[in-house]
C-alpha cells in the first residue's frame, strides 16, 4: 500500500487559509520550577507562536470569557 502524498492537499488547505483566514497566535506556556517551601513558581516562560486560522461555530459565552 502506497502512502497518500498530501502534497495537493496541504497547498489547497494553505491557499484556502490564506484567502480566508485571519492571522492568530498560539500562546505556548512553559512551567517554571516549583518551590514547595516558599510555595512559588519561578522561570515559566510564554512564546506566542504566530499562525493563520480560522474559527467555526464558537459560541458567544465562550468568545465573551476567553481571548478569541
Amino acid at each position: 500500500m502506497t502512502a497518500f502524498d498530501y502534497t495537493s492537499t496541504a497547498a489547497t488547505a494553505t491557499r484556502l487559509l490564506t484567502r480566508f483566514g485571519t492571522t492568530l497566535k498560539l500562546r505556548r506556556t512553559t512551567p517554571g520550577t516549583y518551590d514547595p517551601i516558599t510555595d512559588t513558581e519561578t522561570g515559566a516562560t510564554t512564546a506566542d507562536l504566530p499562525c493563520i486560522g480560522l474559527f467555526t461555530n464558537i459560541s458567544t459565552s465562550y468568545a465573551m470569557t476567553n481571548e478569541v
